[in-house]
């Protein structure tokens, strides 16, 4: 991980290729304990790998050496890209990017650390040129 910022009880980092599985473990045993399994998408790892490595970024909120959390979002293909799916209006498709996922592990709930990241990626991702943020959210996932 590429450290980027600290705070009182976080430390916050750009994922590195060798950081993946440890990302993907973590969100395999915290999906695992979600009651509702339906509040939720997991993407495999390659997916992640992807995302975070290829075409995407991905950060990752430490408490010592245990991640917190995570916030990923990926540049789509043209054949992927969300803004296919939009009639409204017109979106210049190579200022899309996606929102992934984010996910904050159970015991580190309530520390804002989704706002806080997604503050992060977002400014980040703007600063190379994007300007459209979409995602998708579950209807049975009250907090999305």
């Amino acid at each position: 991980m590429i450290e980027i910022k600290r705070d009182d009880k976080f430390i916050y980092g750009w994922a590195q290729a060798q950081d993946v599985i440890k990302v993907h473990e973590f969100i395999t045993k915290e999906y695992e304990k979600l009651p509702n399994k339906d509040v939720f998408s997991i993407d495999t790892y390659n997916e992640m790998f992807d995302a975070a490595c290829k075409s995407g970024s991905m950060l990752m909120a430490l408490s010592g050496d245990e991640i917190a959390a995570i916030w990923y979002a990926q540049k789509p293909s043209d054949e992927k890209n969300y803004a296919n799916d939009v009639d409204k209006f017109e979106i210049d498709k190579s200022k899309v990017i996606h929102n992934n996922a984010s996910f904050v592990a159970e015991k580190y709930r309530g520390n804002k650390l989704q706002n806080k990241m997604r503050a992060m990626v977002t400014g980040y991702l703007e600063e190379q040129g994007f300007t459209v943020f979409m995602g998708t959210v579950s209807p049975h996932n009250i907090h999305s």
